[in-house]
């Protein structure tokens, strides 16, 4: 079995604001110029079955997943499959209140195995993509733009 992939990361802010911040502004986070089909823009119809789309400038739509779970603000659940769409894997994201009233923010990619002898490979360029995409692109502008919780400890 191939492990997952997993990171966290913890943002001073309510469940809500973190989720909205993740799924309605995913454009003004998402690092495009590195990762993406068309160098286009990125949107989320927010509903259970709804898809991911990167939109080209030339108006071409690419599909990088459907959400199989939508349970705001708590859960996301992807059936992933950028650039393959024979064999997706699983993205879940998770929204959780930490003890010290923050949010942390967990996403796991799973599914490497079904992806046969390409799935060690994928995994690892994904392992070092999510890190970035996560930390330097959605958690950077998390804490840029959601409002801080009143009272609480500052983002470490």
């Amino acid at each position: 079995m191939i492990d997952p992939v997993e990171v966290v990361v913890v943002l001073n802010t309510s469940k809500e604001a973190a989720f909205d911040a993740f799924v309605d502004q995913i454009n003004d986070w998402w690092p495009i110029e590195s990762f993406s089909i068309a160098n286009g823009t990125v949107s989320i119809d927010p509903q259970y079955g709804g898809k991911i789309i990167e939109t080209a400038e030339d108006g071409t739509t690419h599909v990088w997943g459907h959400i199989t779970i939508w349970d705001k603000p708590n859960d996301l659940a992807i059936s992933w499959y950028v650039g393959d769409d024979k064999t997706p894997t699983s993205i879940t994201v998770a929204f959780a209140t930490t003890d010290d009233g923050r949010t942390g923010v967990t996403l796991v990619h799973t599914g490497w195995d079904a992806l046969g002898a390409e799935g060690v490979k994928k995994r690892e360029n994904y392992e070092m993509g999510w890190a970035r995409i996560l930390v330097q692109g959605y958690a950077k502008f998390a804490r840029a733009t959601c409002p801080p919780l009143s009272k609480g400890p500052v983002d470490v």
